[in-house]
């Protein structure tokens, strides 16, 4: 069964469509592990400033 160019330019445009979703899937992926990441680090560094606070106030006293 012979294919028309009509065909093949959708077939194109489908790979091409599957391709790009995987591409973004993958960046979107990336981006949301390193965004738990720096909200990992910015919690633990609230929390540490607060005892820091709270050590060294004790100490002034």
């Amino acid at each position: 069964m012979l294919m028309g160019w009509e065909n093949w330019i959708a077939l194109g445009g489908v790979i091409v469509t599957l391709i790009l979703g995987i591409y973004n899937l993958l960046v979107n992926k990336e981006i949301k592990n390193s965004t738990r990441f720096i909200d990992t680090i910015t919690a633990e560094r609230i929390k540490w400033l607060e005892k820091l606070r709270v050590d060294i106030s004790r100490f002034l006293v």
